[in-house]
């Protein structure tokens, strides 16, 4: 899979997202006229959702331990956190304290730029958009994953909370 994941460019990977929200949109069949899109991530994926969530179209974005964003952006440039202001949704970044793909170093990171983030939208006068971090204690990386050691079922029920809480706000 890693070979795969160094293959991923920001580019190549946007105009995948696009592509299949647009594929999604034409297949509402009778339902309402704007369908409502969420996006969420785990791992690599959640690095990748956070660059997904720079589609206008996507509303609520939730990135499980997406490590890397503060320092890579895949095909190189800017690192990925550096999209926030692009974000036009909601954003939830979930990770674990003893996840040691996110350092403390990542967390802070990542915090700092939402915090950021916040602010610098409040001063535009944006509409008001959720924009934060958790951090599960005790949870290491793949935390929600049953088959994986670092299962964690309360961080797990935690991170479902966040997530279908967003989702229910936002779409």
């Amino acid at each position: 899979g890693r070979e795969h994941r160094d293959a991923v460019t920001a580019e190549t990977f946007l105009a995948d997202a696009q592509r299949a929200i647009t594929w999604l949109q034409g297949r509402q069949l009778g339902q309402e006229p704007s369908l409502q899109i969420g996006c969420v991530g785990f791992c690599f994926g959640g690095h990748l959702a956070l660059l997904a969530a720079t589609v206008p179209a996507v509303r609520a974005t939730c990135a499980f331990y997406g490590a890397r964003v503060s320092s890579f952006r895949p095909g190189g440039g800017a690192p990925t956190l550096a999209v926030l202001p692009q974000i036009p949704g909601h954003l939830l970044f979930l990770c674990g304290d003893q996840d040691p793909l996110m350092p403390l170093q990542e967390q802070q990171a990542i915090a700092a730029a939402l915090s950021a983030d916040r602010v610098a939208r409040q001063e535009q006068l944006r509409p008001p958009l959720e924009r934060r971090m958790v951090v599960a204690p005790g949870a290491g990386h793949g935390f929600l994953c049953e088959a994986r050691s670092d299962y964690n079922p309360e961080a797990a029920a935690l991170g479902w909370r966040e997530m279908l809480a967003l989702f229910a706000k936002a779409l």
